[in-house]
């Protein structure tokens, strides 16, 4: 029996050493316990021929705080597999903004651009430093037409230290074309025509 009481003595004693090596010393003692985060991975959103055509593919658990409206002025289409684009060509400003960016790396995002609205109130954010890729399905629609016209979409980009998205870009494929004629599976990849979207006032 003292052989038993010795032995949890000793147990006790080892698991304390344990416990108090675990700890950060900040004013109090705070024991740091692993923490398990699930991000829907960009494969699960975005099919593997957009991603092949996405330029400085950020990925990563901690991306960096981009909450705020932005404009990319002029909005740029770089890219295209419709043989009638042209390329470049201007297609005037986007207006977009990031909001209730999470800690399980979920973000809600909004844009306009000519008369087209997005509202994606779930998105996913993935990154590291000042760097992020934002992936989402939206469905983008044209109030003059009544048009809507679903798409899987990436955003990728820096933070800039003096405001802005610095090396913004923009990229989608056509999950489904509605009424339009624009053709399934049709890629774009746009970009700021001076590689910062600004900081703008939603």
């Amino acid at each position: 029996m003292k052989r038993i009481k010795y032995l949890l003595i000793n147990l006790i004693t080892i698991l304390t050493v344990i416990v108090c090596f675990s700890c950060e010393r900040e004013g109090v003692d705070t024991i740091i316990l692993p923490t398990e985060r699930y991000v829907v991975p960009i494969t699960d959103i975005i099919p593997q021929q957009l991603i092949n055509r996405v330029d400085d593919l950020h990925l990563g658990y901690d991306p960096p705080d981009i909450t705020g409206g932005y404009i990319a002025n002029p909005y740029v289409l770089t890219y295209s597999t419709l043989s009638h684009d042209s390329i470049p060509f201007n297609f005037g400003n986007l207006i977009f903004k990031f909001s209730n960016q999470t800690y399980e790396n979920t973000i809600s995002y909004e844009s306009v651009q000519g008369d087209a609205e997005v509202n994606s109130p779930i998105a996913y954010i993935q990154g590291s430093g000042n760097n992020f890729t934002v992936y989402f399905s939206e469905n983008k629609t044209s109030p003059s037409t009544g048009i809507t016209v679903k798409t899987h979409s990436v955003i990728t980009g820096k933070v800039s230290p003096s405001g802005g998205i610095a090396n913004f870009k923009y990229a989608y494929i056509v999950a489904d074309p509605g009424n339009s004629t624009i053709a399934p599976n049709t890629i774009r990849k746009f970009k700021d025509n001076d590689d910062l979207a600004e900081v703008y006032k939603w």
